[in-house]
């Protein structure tokens, strides 16, 4: 699925769009990540694990920082 398709354009974003002002401005981080990883599954596996290595490597990254900062 690329970002100029007429899938991505008038199924695929409205739709999105459309949960994206439904949902309360506390839940667009969560929102956004799922959007992501379904858009990438849709890419292909081999593109949605990619995806979930990096987050969880920038998950610790962050936690590893949070954890020194806090120590001091």
């Amino acid at each position: 699925m690329e970002f100029s398709s007429t899938f991505f354009l008038f199924a695929y974003l409205p739709v999105i769009l459309f949960f994206f002002l439904i949902f309360k401005r506390q839940r667009h981080a969560s929102l956004l990540l799922i959007i992501s990883l379904v858009y990438y599954f849709a890419i292909g596996g081999k593109a949605l694990i990619l995806m979930l290595m990096i987050i969880a490597f920038n998950y610790l990254v962050g936690y590893l920082i949070d954890g020194e900062d806090s120590q001091i």
